[in-house]
């Protein structure tokens, strides 16, 4: 992956780690072809990385599709990974989004980000069939039991 111009030192919320008192960056990095994820990456000054979003693209069908979120348990509650998917958001505007199935707390992130960006970013909606790839056949079938 190459990095994109998108590149910032964030500032840190209240209640930073006082262990790490170093910056943040966000880099966002660009696929390497198309509908392969990019990436969101947030890493200290000193290089560690303590968190990512994974996200695909489809220009064709104008939505995007959240893959995975993660921060470090010591940065979580920071706005580190609200900061990361407003970027990941700002690829793509006017898209409609949808991401993958989440954690109890993911749910909650989420539903308080779809309230914020007021785009939906829901588990239930399938990708679009270019992003979807060789799973077309399994989220048929899995889609065909809830019925």
């Amino acid at each position: 992956m190459r990095a994109n111009p998108l590149s910032a030192w964030l500032p840190l919320g209240h209640g930073a780690p006082a262990q790490d008192s170093e910056a943040v960056r966000l880099t966002a990095l660009a696929p390497p072809a198309p509908h392969a994820p990019s990436t969101i990456a947030l890493h200290l000054e000193r290089g560690p990385l303590i968190g990512q979003v994974d996200f695909r693209l489809c220009h064709a069908c104008r939505t995007g599709r959240i893959q995975q979120i993660w921060i470090t348990e010591t940065w979580q509650r920071q706005g580190l990974g609200r900061q990361a998917l407003h970027t990941a958001l700002a690829q793509a505007p006017g898209y409609r989004w949808n991401t993958t199935t989440q954690s109890r707390q993911g749910r909650a992130f989420f539903r308080a980000m779809s309230e914020e960006t007021g785009v939906e970013l829901c588990s239930r909606t399938p990708p679009c069939a270019h992003l979807m790839g060789r799973y077309r056949r399994l989220w048929r079938l899995v889609r065909g039991a809830w019925r």
